[in-house]
């Protein structure tokens, strides 16, 4: 980390290297290229103009999620900016910013987006057990026999 991190980006980086998720299936480069993902988009974070906020369309950018997307994480209470300036734009912290990528992985493991908010906010059964039964849901839909018409 370059000294120039702020004590908050550094406490999310912190965080985020010692989730017990990484431990579910191995540390992987997967694992690194999310940490250098939030690494840089927490380093853009810190040289905007809004006082450590990220806008909207910033945070798009740096993440490569669509402003609408983020909005609409916003409009059903995913991912709610911390705070908005005084012309209306929302404003992302280093937590909101974190938060994002763990959306962004249960996303990934075909979690829905009432289920992602229940594990975020600590409302469902523990994260392990989701994983295993979601991974089931999905071996159990591939090793359905699809159902091809035989004879002629």
């Amino acid at each position: 980390m370059s000294s120039k991190t702020s004590p908050a980006a550094a406490n999310v980086l912190a965080d985020c290297a010692s989730e017990p998720e990484c431990g579910l299936f191995g540390h992987t480069a997967a694992c690194d290229a999310q940490r250098a993902i939030l690494r840089l988009t927490l380093t853009r974070l810190e040289s905007t103009t809004v006082a450590g906020m990220m806008r909207v369309g910033e945070l798009a950018k740096a993440t490569g999620i669509s402003v609408s997307a983020l909005r609409h994480y916003d409009e059903v209470g995913l991912l709610v900016p911390c705070e908005r300036s005084d012309a209306g734009y929302r404003l992302y912290s280093p937590e909101d910013v974190q938060r994002l990528f763990r959306v962004r992985a249960l996303r990934r493991l075909g979690f829905g987006l009432d289920q992602t908010a229940a594990v975020l906010d600590g409302e469902a059964r523990g994260l392990g057990a989701l994983v295993a039964d979601q991974l089931a849901q999905v071996a159990a839909v591939e090793l359905q026999p699809v159902g091809f018409p035989l004879g002629g």
